[in-house]
Protein backbone atom coordinates (compact mmCIF):
# COMPACT_ATOMS: atom_id res chain seq x y z
CA UNK A 1 0.00 0.00 0.00
CA UNK A 2 1.57 3.79 -0.72
CA UNK A 3 2.01 5.71 1.51
CA UNK A 4 2.53 9.40 1.10
CA UNK A 5 3.05 12.65 3.24
CA UNK A 6 0.11 15.15 3.48
CA UNK A 7 -0.05 18.59 3.08
CA UNK A 8 1.05 20.31 6.63
CA UNK A 9 1.43 23.92 7.27
CA UNK A 10 3.62 23.51 10.94
CA UNK A 11 6.41 21.61 12.03
CA UNK A 12 4.60 18.53 11.63
CA UNK A 13 2.68 16.35 9.00
CA UNK A 14 0.68 13.08 8.79
CA UNK A 15 1.42 9.82 6.96
CA UNK A 16 -1.24 7.91 5.50
CA UNK A 17 -2.36 5.13 7.78
CA UNK A 18 0.52 5.34 9.82
CA UNK A 19 0.27 8.74 12.49
CA UNK A 20 1.59 11.73 13.24
CA UNK A 21 5.78 13.00 11.90
CA UNK A 22 7.42 15.88 13.37
CA UNK A 23 10.53 17.66 11.48
CA UNK A 24 12.70 20.15 13.59
CA UNK A 25 15.78 21.56 12.70
CA UNK A 26 17.62 24.78 12.12
CA UNK A 27 20.36 26.23 9.80
CA UNK A 28 23.34 28.43 10.06
CA UNK A 29 24.53 30.27 7.39
CA UNK A 30 27.82 32.57 6.84
CA UNK A 31 28.71 35.16 3.40
CA UNK A 32 31.69 37.24 4.05
CA UNK A 33 33.71 39.89 2.29
CA UNK A 34 37.23 40.07 4.22
CA UNK A 35 38.86 41.80 1.09
CA UNK A 36 36.94 43.88 -1.44
CA UNK A 37 39.31 46.38 -3.29
CA UNK A 38 39.72 48.15 -7.01
CA UNK A 39 41.67 44.97 -8.10
CA UNK A 40 40.95 41.96 -5.91
CA UNK A 41 37.79 40.84 -3.94
CA UNK A 42 37.55 37.14 -2.12
CA UNK A 43 33.83 36.27 -0.62
CA UNK A 44 33.33 33.28 1.68
CA UNK A 45 30.26 31.21 2.22
CA UNK A 46 29.50 28.38 4.61
CA UNK A 47 26.46 26.91 6.03
CA UNK A 48 25.28 23.84 8.39
CA UNK A 49 21.71 22.49 8.73
CA UNK A 50 20.42 19.77 10.87
CA UNK A 51 16.49 18.35 10.75
CA UNK A 52 15.43 15.11 12.26
CA UNK A 53 12.02 13.89 11.16
CA UNK A 54 9.91 11.40 14.06
CA UNK A 55 7.36 8.98 13.51
CA UNK A 56 5.42 10.03 16.64
CA UNK A 57 2.27 8.18 17.02
CA UNK A 58 2.58 5.92 19.46
CA UNK A 59 -0.09 3.77 17.75
CA UNK A 60 3.01 2.01 15.69
CA UNK A 61 4.98 0.12 17.46
CA UNK A 62 5.42 -2.60 14.85
CA UNK A 63 6.94 -1.78 11.22
CA UNK A 64 5.04 -0.79 8.65
CA UNK A 65 7.32 -2.28 5.72
CA UNK A 66 8.26 0.15 2.72
CA UNK A 67 8.15 -2.19 -0.43
CA UNK A 68 10.74 -1.88 -2.87
CA UNK A 69 12.28 -3.70 -5.63
CA UNK A 70 15.76 -3.55 -4.11
CA UNK A 71 14.90 -5.60 -0.83
CA UNK A 72 15.72 -2.43 1.04
CA UNK A 73 14.44 -3.34 5.02
CA UNK A 74 12.96 0.22 5.04
CA UNK A 75 10.21 0.48 7.22
CA UNK A 76 8.13 3.30 9.50
CA UNK A 77 8.25 2.81 13.18
CA UNK A 78 7.30 5.21 16.14
CA UNK A 79 9.96 6.60 17.50
CA UNK A 80 12.24 6.56 14.64
CA UNK A 81 12.53 8.92 11.51
CA UNK A 82 10.50 7.57 7.85
CA UNK A 83 12.34 5.20 6.18
CA UNK A 84 15.42 3.76 8.74
CA UNK A 85 16.91 -0.05 7.82
CA UNK A 86 15.38 -2.74 10.17
CA UNK A 87 16.78 -5.92 9.41
CA UNK A 88 18.45 -9.14 10.19
CA UNK A 89 22.10 -8.38 11.67
CA UNK A 90 24.90 -9.98 12.53
CA UNK A 91 26.13 -11.24 16.23
CA UNK A 92 28.96 -9.39 17.98
CA UNK A 93 31.93 -10.52 20.48
CA UNK A 94 32.76 -8.77 23.64
CA UNK A 95 34.62 -6.34 21.55
CA UNK A 96 31.75 -5.35 19.44
CA UNK A 97 33.12 -7.00 16.15
CA UNK A 98 31.02 -9.61 14.12
CA UNK A 99 31.04 -12.92 15.84
CA UNK A 100 32.56 -15.78 13.31
CA UNK A 101 31.97 -19.61 13.77
CA UNK A 102 34.88 -22.10 13.59
CA UNK A 103 35.34 -21.69 10.52
CA UNK A 104 35.10 -18.00 10.42
CA UNK A 105 31.96 -17.17 8.93
CA UNK A 106 29.95 -14.65 10.64
CA UNK A 107 27.03 -15.45 11.80
CA UNK A 108 23.66 -14.18 12.21
CA UNK A 109 21.66 -12.82 15.12
CA UNK A 110 19.03 -15.22 15.79
CA UNK A 111 16.28 -15.65 18.54
CA UNK A 112 16.88 -19.22 19.78
CA UNK A 113 19.25 -22.25 18.32
CA UNK A 114 16.31 -24.33 17.47
CA UNK A 115 13.69 -21.91 15.59
CA UNK A 116 16.62 -20.21 13.99
CA UNK A 117 14.39 -17.10 13.58
CA UNK A 118 16.08 -14.25 12.65
CA UNK A 119 16.70 -11.11 14.86
CA UNK A 120 15.90 -7.71 13.40
CA UNK A 121 16.37 -4.47 14.31
CA UNK A 122 16.69 -0.64 13.31
CA UNK A 123 20.21 -1.19 11.78
CA UNK A 124 20.52 2.29 10.00
CA UNK A 125 19.08 5.56 8.68
CA UNK A 126 19.26 7.06 5.17
CA UNK A 127 18.89 10.87 6.94
CA UNK A 128 21.81 12.76 7.64
CA UNK A 129 22.79 14.40 11.30
CA UNK A 130 24.10 17.08 9.45
CA UNK A 131 24.28 19.05 6.00
CA UNK A 132 26.93 21.24 5.28
CA UNK A 133 28.71 23.64 2.70
CA UNK A 134 31.76 25.59 2.18
CA UNK A 135 32.37 27.51 -0.72
CA UNK A 136 34.96 30.86 -2.00
CA UNK A 137 35.08 33.18 -4.85
CA UNK A 138 38.45 35.28 -5.51
CA UNK A 139 38.47 37.62 -8.25
CA UNK A 140 41.94 39.72 -9.16
CA UNK A 141 41.92 41.99 -12.33
CA UNK A 142 40.27 40.40 -15.07
CA UNK A 143 40.41 36.29 -13.60
CA UNK A 144 38.00 35.14 -11.18
CA UNK A 145 38.12 31.59 -9.16
CA UNK A 146 35.29 30.08 -7.42
CA UNK A 147 34.95 26.24 -5.64
CA UNK A 148 32.03 24.92 -3.43
CA UNK A 149 32.33 22.03 -1.37
CA UNK A 150 29.34 20.15 0.00
CA UNK A 151 28.23 17.39 1.99
CA UNK A 152 25.99 15.33 4.14
CA UNK A 153 26.96 13.33 7.65
CA UNK A 154 25.89 10.63 9.72
CA UNK A 155 23.46 8.73 7.32
CA UNK A 156 23.59 5.45 5.72
CA UNK A 157 23.07 3.45 2.14
CA UNK A 158 21.58 0.29 1.65
CA UNK A 159 23.56 -1.36 -0.62
CA UNK A 160 21.68 -3.79 -2.71
CA UNK A 161 24.60 -3.53 -5.51
CA UNK A 162 27.20 -4.39 -3.85
CA UNK A 163 24.82 -7.70 -2.27
CA UNK A 164 24.46 -9.01 -5.94
CA UNK A 165 28.25 -8.10 -7.28
CA UNK A 166 29.49 -10.76 -4.47
CA UNK A 167 27.04 -13.15 -4.96
CA UNK A 168 28.16 -13.72 -8.51
CA UNK A 169 31.79 -13.65 -7.75
CA UNK A 170 33.11 -10.30 -8.95
CA UNK A 171 33.20 -8.44 -5.85
CA UNK A 172 36.00 -7.73 -3.87
CA UNK A 173 35.50 -10.39 -0.74
CA UNK A 174 33.84 -12.60 -2.96
CA UNK A 175 37.65 -12.62 -4.77
CA UNK A 176 39.48 -12.56 -1.48
CA UNK A 177 37.15 -16.22 -0.66
CA UNK A 178 38.05 -17.56 -4.39
CA UNK A 179 41.89 -16.65 -3.55
CA UNK A 180 41.57 -18.43 -0.19
CA UNK A 181 41.92 -15.22 2.09
CA UNK A 182 38.34 -15.75 3.52
CA UNK A 183 36.94 -19.36 4.86
CA UNK A 184 34.88 -21.23 1.90
CA UNK A 185 31.33 -20.09 2.71
CA UNK A 186 32.18 -16.46 3.60
CA UNK A 187 29.46 -15.12 1.01
CA UNK A 188 26.88 -17.75 1.54
CA UNK A 189 26.90 -16.85 5.42
CA UNK A 190 26.55 -12.81 4.71
CA UNK A 191 24.43 -13.01 2.02
CA UNK A 192 21.18 -12.82 3.54
CA UNK A 193 22.13 -10.63 6.37
CA UNK A 194 20.60 -7.53 5.98
CA UNK A 195 23.37 -5.56 7.88
CA UNK A 196 25.75 -6.53 5.46
CA UNK A 197 24.26 -4.24 2.84
CA UNK A 198 24.03 -1.33 5.27
CA UNK A 199 27.35 1.33 4.60
CA UNK A 200 27.99 4.92 5.75
CA UNK A 201 26.75 6.91 3.10
CA UNK A 202 28.99 10.03 4.34
CA UNK A 203 30.34 12.48 1.91
CA UNK A 204 32.03 15.44 1.11
CA UNK A 205 32.66 16.34 -2.52
CA UNK A 206 34.08 18.82 -4.45
CA UNK A 207 30.79 20.21 -6.10
CA UNK A 208 32.24 23.04 -8.39
CA UNK A 209 35.56 24.45 -9.50
CA UNK A 210 35.28 27.14 -11.58
CA UNK A 211 38.01 29.85 -13.71
CA UNK A 212 36.76 33.03 -15.61
CA UNK A 213 38.63 35.54 -17.18
CA UNK A 214 37.33 38.73 -18.86
CA UNK A 215 38.39 38.95 -22.58
CA UNK A 216 39.45 42.58 -23.92
CA UNK A 217 36.17 43.84 -25.89
CA UNK A 218 36.78 44.29 -29.75
CA UNK A 219 33.31 45.91 -30.60
CA UNK A 220 31.40 48.79 -29.03
CA UNK A 221 27.98 47.02 -29.07
CA UNK A 222 29.33 44.00 -26.43
CA UNK A 223 29.26 45.04 -22.99
CA UNK A 224 31.24 42.39 -21.96
CA UNK A 225 33.07 39.11 -22.69
CA UNK A 226 33.77 36.01 -20.39
CA UNK A 227 35.30 32.61 -21.04
CA UNK A 228 35.11 29.85 -18.36
CA UNK A 229 36.20 26.67 -17.70
CA UNK A 230 33.97 24.44 -15.71
CA UNK A 231 34.15 21.38 -13.42
CA UNK A 232 31.23 19.99 -11.08
CA UNK A 233 31.81 16.86 -9.09
CA UNK A 234 35.22 16.73 -9.27
CA UNK A 235 35.70 14.55 -6.20
CA UNK A 236 34.36 12.36 -3.56
CA UNK A 237 35.64 12.16 -0.27
CA UNK A 238 33.86 9.07 1.42
CA UNK A 239 34.14 5.51 2.25
CA UNK A 240 31.29 3.80 0.26
CA UNK A 241 32.32 1.00 -1.36
CA UNK A 242 29.65 1.78 -4.19
CA UNK A 243 30.16 3.97 -6.85
CA UNK A 244 28.49 6.91 -5.39
CA UNK A 245 26.73 7.59 -1.80
CA UNK A 246 24.44 10.36 -3.10
CA UNK A 247 21.76 7.66 -4.62
CA UNK A 248 18.71 6.98 -4.07
CA UNK A 249 17.19 4.29 -6.28
CA UNK A 250 13.00 5.51 -4.41
CA UNK A 251 13.47 8.50 -6.83
CA UNK A 252 11.30 11.50 -5.56
CA UNK A 253 9.33 8.91 -2.62
CA UNK A 254 8.77 11.22 0.56
CA UNK A 255 9.43 8.09 2.33
CA UNK A 256 12.30 5.83 0.62
CA UNK A 257 15.87 7.11 0.94
CA UNK A 258 19.66 5.69 0.87
CA UNK A 259 18.71 2.72 -1.09
CA UNK A 260 21.41 1.85 -3.85
CA UNK A 261 19.87 -0.37 -6.67
CA UNK A 262 21.32 0.06 -10.04
CA UNK A 263 21.61 3.34 -9.97
CA UNK A 264 23.54 5.65 -12.42
CA UNK A 265 26.29 8.02 -10.18
CA UNK A 266 26.37 11.60 -10.44
CA UNK A 267 28.70 12.10 -13.54
CA UNK A 268 31.58 14.33 -13.32
CA UNK A 269 31.16 17.21 -16.24
CA UNK A 270 32.89 19.54 -17.37
CA UNK A 271 32.60 22.86 -19.20
CA UNK A 272 33.85 25.43 -21.24
CA UNK A 273 31.55 28.51 -21.86
CA UNK A 274 31.82 32.01 -23.48
CA UNK A 275 29.23 34.57 -22.30
CA UNK A 276 28.92 37.67 -23.55
CA UNK A 277 26.63 40.23 -22.84
CA UNK A 278 25.09 43.23 -25.13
Amino acid sequence: MERTLAPSSGGSSRVENVGDVTNKGWELGINATPVSNKNFSWNLNASINRNKNLVTSSSQVTPITLTNAAGSPSVILAGNPIGVFYGNYFERDADGNWAVDDQGRPIAAINNPTQKVLLRKVIGSPHPDWILSFGSSLAYKKFSFNFLFDGALGQEVFNADRRTRQGVGIGDVSEKEIKGELPRGYIFAVYNTEEYRVESGSYVKLREVSLSYDLPKFANFIRSLTVSLTGRNLVSFDSYEGYDPETNAGGNSAVLRGIDFGNVPIPRTYQLSLRASF
